[in-house]
Formats: C-alpha cells, sequence, structure tokens
C-alpha cells in the first residue's frame, strides 16, 4: 500500500511508473522459467515508484486544490470544522459549569424527582429549565456528554 504523499507525487506520471514496472516484471519473468512470485512483485513495484519519485528531472506534481460544492477549499472547510469542535466544547465546557452550579443546590443523592422543584426555581432566577438544569446536573455527575444532548 502507497503512502499518501507518494501518490500524490507520482500523480500525472502513472504511465511511466506502469512502463517501468511492466519493464521490470518482463525482465524477471525472462530470467527464469516461473513467473516471479507476489514478494518480487511487490518488491519491483515499491523499487519502481522509488524511482519514479526520486526522479530529479521531472517535478512532483502537487496537490490540487479542491473546492467543495460550497466554494470552500479544503484548508477553509478544516479551519471551519475546527471552529466547529471548538465551540461544541465550549458549550459542553458552559453545560458543566451550569450543572456544578445545579449540584450545588441540588446535591446528586437527591433523585431527579427531589431536585426538580428546587432547580426550577434556580431557573427561573437564571432563565433556563428545570430539564436543562437536570440534564447539566447529570452531566456534571457523569462526565457524559449524552446527558445534555437534545434528543
Amino acid at each position: 500500500m502507497l503512502p499518501v504523499r507518494a501518490v500524490v507525487e507520482i500523480k500525472g506520471r502513472m504511465a511511466e511508473l506502469t512502463d517501468l514496472i511492466a519493464k521490470r516484471l518482463a525482465d524477471a519473468g525472462a530470467s527464469g522459467r516461473r513467473p516471479p512470485d507476489a514478494a518480487v512483485v511487490a518488491e519491483i513495484v515499491a523499487r519502481s515508484v522509488a524511482d519514479v519519485r526520486s526522479r530529479p528531472d521531472v517535478p512532483a506534481a502537487e496537490p490540487a486544490v479542491v473546492h467543495g460544492p460550497d466554494g470552500w477549499d479544503t484548508e477553509q472547510w478544516h479551519s471551519h470544522v475546527a471552529r466547529g469542535r471548538d465551540l461544541a466544547r465550549q458549550r459542553l465546557d458552559v453545560r458543566h459549569e451550569l450543572g456544578l452550579l445545579a449540584l450545588q443546590v441540588a446535591p446528586g443523592y437527591l433523585a431527579d424527582r427531589e431536585a426538580e422543584e428546587a432547580l426550577g426555581i434556580l431557573g427561573e432566577e437564571i432563565g433556563s429549565t428545570a430539564e436543562q438544569l437536570l440534564a447539566a446536573r447529570r452531566y456534571a455527575l457523569t462526565g457524559d456528554p449524552r446527558a445534555v444532548e437534545a434528543p
């Protein structure tokens, strides 16, 4: 299996590579009565790829900038995804802090039904609901982000 960088470097030079492999396989087959085994073929292919990649007279192909349907190139897309992950992490951090606050009002040993009334009062004070505070409380207790995900 070829590394991605090797594939990028020989892109556009496949005819040269296949000609070289075919010549070397023919030479290997001519030297013996039996066709070369899989290990010999793998060695020929690996050596041919290395030779084509190392030739200084032919410049290596550079990866093309790929534009998605939204017009973003690969680098912009990676940046966008990283920003989304950061925002999701920040959201979970806020939910964890909210859960710690809910645990101060309704300790973890209380059942959800018992904690719901106190958290309802807290929710009115801070602009949240008892359900959201219960979910944040469960997240603070367990550390499982599925506790605060919307169903």
